[in-house]
């Protein structure tokens, strides 16, 4: 898995995640629709334990009014967010999610039962499986109030976890480490794999890691990696060009760089600085002379899109902010040069 370190998004973020799709909504449940944030194979015992999977919450549909069960409450999408498959036995399963807003848990059981919460500890739900029964296990992750996205973590554990005793990035108390999990043991198959499963996705490969002075004239525009200058690009909001040479260095240390045509619109800008303060791992900048209104480039990784609400955009992201193909997992966008707007 990932190291994730996410802050409040605002609320026009929800626009990556549903797009012009709201316009289409359901008014009912579809359980077997393809998950937003994929799925993957659990098995009891699982380490690292809590697993975790990252996302936002929310979407058009009242759980309420769905009339799921007496504690199911808040706005959830028509499909899952996540879908989890369970394997093996265990006393005990807790699935929670810590963000800094109001949500809610629905969870619908291999036997097509549902269990909900909404607030656990604080305003964070947990929801506790005993015995949990082998099958699929749909998840979806609401917000309590209407039109709010928030970013967190949903998370998985057979321990006696909960919000309160787990130290989350997000909050800022510590750093919450996620390593790869092995792969005899969790098969993750998340929405969009390095594979190329993100429609328009170019991969870059065979990329130089040589510490440099000077300029260096890169393939692509922006870069995706190579050579680069000795000291990384602080990450955070740029409103001028940054040097591609220290850009780079940070997609080395696994940060997503955010490109823009400089002439985009400021509502298109806006909704991009709104997405890039959602963590620790991302850069905005303008740059002249790109191939679309908007790239998105990891090292070795780039995506070109027509707009800032592209949900591809949110995936990309998701997929490769200190995500499994970073050189130097880990390593701080911290510390280096250049002074961002935040």
């Amino acid at each position: 898995m990932k190291r994730w370190h996410l802050i409040a998004l605002l609320t026009m973020i929800s626009l990556c995640l549903v797009g012009v799709s709201a316009a289409f909504a359901q008014t009912e449940l579809n359980p077997g629709g393809t998950p937003t944030y994929g799925g993957g194979t659990i098995e009891a015992g699982f380490l690292p334990d809590p697993f975790v999977v990252t996302l936002l919450s929310g979407g058009p549909l009242d759980a309420v009014a769905l009339s799921l069960g007496s504690d199911c409450t808040g706005y959830i999408n028509d499909v899952p967010d996540y879908r989890m498959t369970w394997a093996g036995q265990a006393a005990m399963l807790r699935l929670f999610f810590v963000s800094e807003g109001d949500t809610t848990l629905v969870i619908r059981a291999p036997g097509g039962k549902y269990a909900c919460n909404d607030d656990f500890d604080g305003l964070n739900p947990l929801v506790q499986l005993s015995n949990p029964d082998d099958g699929v296990y749909d998840i979806w992750v609401g917000s309590y109030e209407a039109d709010a996205y928030l970013p967190g973590y949903l998370m998985l554990s057979q321990n006696e976890s909960s919000p309160a005793n787990i130290m989350s990035p997000l909050i800022g108390a510590s750093s919450l480490s996620i390593v790869e999990p092995p792969h005899d043991h969790i098969e993750v198959t998340p929405i969009a794999s390095t594979n190329g499963e993100i429609p328009g996705v170019q991969h870059f490969e065979n990329l130089s890691q040589l510490h440099v002075d000077g300029r260096v004239n890169y393939p692509q525009t922006p870069p995706v990696g190579g050579e680069h200058a000795l000291v990384w690009l602080n990450c955070g909001i740029y409103d001028q060009p940054v040097a591609s040479e220290n850009a780079a260095h940070s997609l080395e240390h696994g940060a997503v760089w955010i490109t823009y045509d400089p002439l985009l619109p400021a509502s298109q800008v806006e909704t991009l600085r709104a997405l890039t303060r959602g963590g620790s791992h991302r850069i905005l900048s303008p740059y002249a002379g790109l191939p679309s209104q908007v790239v998105v480039s990891s090292w070795g990784y780039q995506l070109q899109l027509d707009s800032a609400d592209d949900p591809r955009l949110l995936q990309f992201i998701a997929q490769f902010e200190q995500g499994a193909t970073t050189p130097e997992p880990g390593a701080t966008c911290a510390g280096g040069v250049g002074a961002p707007l935040s």
